[in-house]
This record gives structure tokens, sequence and C-alpha cells, in this order.
């Protein structure tokens, strides 16, 4: 079973619109003048935070916005409350992390780091934990040609693991691509949410790749 960070509902665009004005007019912008859709991310390790998902259909390639929605108890069912954008830092993370109170069980790392690297650093950095989550280019899973190095990956791909490293502490190993490689990296992870990578090691170079799709 993956953990593919998922959306669970859609939201009426105006009132997220007129919320997102007041913090980030550009991108309200841009979210205006192309076809776009809001909807809200699965993040089943925030009790008290909502991430609200803006996608904008900008020519080829998809731009994305994410924001933070802090929930308290004076918010009504469908409305917006003040929202914090996702800017691509691990300190803009960390304070949404600090807002909420984050205290991460184990069986919720997968989920948060996957969810991490989506959001924070380098965004031709992906997680996966399948061999079908390779932005493969069209027909190679059914080619021949590539059948050995298909089946080479698939071998190499694996779930996220994390085992314990102390108190509220975890060392965890997970697959992603970087560029047209596959990668694996090793993770410091905090019950915080706090995350320390080391140098994602190549396990295998050059694949064939679509075009590759980063955060904006």
């Amino acid at each position: 079973m993956t953990t593919a960070l998922t959306r669970t509902e859609e939201l009426p665009d105006e009132a997220i619109l007129a919320r997102i004005d007041e913090v980030a007019p550009a991108e309200a912008g841009v979210l205006r003048g192309h076809l776009h859709r809001f909807s809200v991310c699965a993040t089943p390790f925030y009790r008290r935070t909502r991430i609200l998902e803006g996608r904008a259909e900008r020519w080829d390639t998809p731009v994305i916005y994410r924001y933070a929605e802090e929930l308290t108890s004076d918010l009504r069912a469908g409305t917006i409350g003040k929202l914090l954008p996702i800017n691509g830092t691990p300190e803009r993370l960390g304070l949404i992390n600090r807002k909420e109170g984050l205290k991460l069980a184990q069986d919720e790392l997968p989920a948060y780091v996957r969810f991490f690297f989506e959001n924070v650093g380098d965004s031709m950095l992906r997680i996966i934990e399948s061999v079908e989550e390779l932005p493969w280019a069209d027909g190679v899973a059914d080619d021949e040609t590539w059948s050995d190095l298909y089946s080479q990956c698939r071998e190499l791909v694996r779930p996220i693991l994390a085992e314990g490293a102390g108190r509220d502490c975890w060392t965890v190993y997970a697959c992603g691509h970087w560029d047209r490689h596959l990668v694996q990296v090793k993770l410091t992870v905090t019950a915080a949410g706090e995350v320390t990578p080391v140098e994602p090691r190549v396990l295998v170079e050059g694949l064939p790749f679509s075009a590759l799709k980063g955060m904006t």
C-alpha cells in the first residue's frame, strides 16, 4: 500500500480566491487567469490544520500553489479561514508544524515524508513507493527494449521504512527520483516534523522519463 498525497474534496473557487488575494495576490492572479481548481490535501498527521491546493492549468505545465489553514472552533462548515502560503522553505513548514503542535507517530511518517518533499526544497526530488510512480515516458512499461531496466527498478523500489533512532526520532529510508535517476535517501525525522536529509544515493542512472514535472 502506498501513501501518495491525495485530494479529498473540492472547494468553491471564489471563497478561496478572496482569501488568497489577502496573502498572495500574484498567485491569485495566476489562478484566476487560467483554468483552475481547488482541493484539500489528505494530511492525516494534521489535526488542526488543513492544506488547500490550487492548481492552474497554465500552458502545458500545471502550476500548483498550497496554503495552510489553521482550523479553529469558530469556523463554520464550508468557510475558509486565514491562509498561510507554503512557500517551499523548511522554515515555513516548521512554522505550520509549530502552530499545529505536530507530534508525529511512526505510522504517520510515510505520509509526512511524502508531503514534506512535495512542499519543501528542490522540486526535482520526488518520493515514490512503487515503480509505477516513476514518470516513465509513454510505452516504456510495455516496451521489450526497456523491460530489463524496468524490472531492475521494480526490484529496487521499496515502501518507506522508518526505524527508531531515539526518543521521538526516527531514521527513515525512502526511494525517489531525482532528475532522471532512481535514488534512495536516508533521513532523520523528529516527531515535531523536522527532517534532516543526507545526499541521495543513486540506484539507477539515466532513466527514460517523460518531461519532469515539479512544483511551481
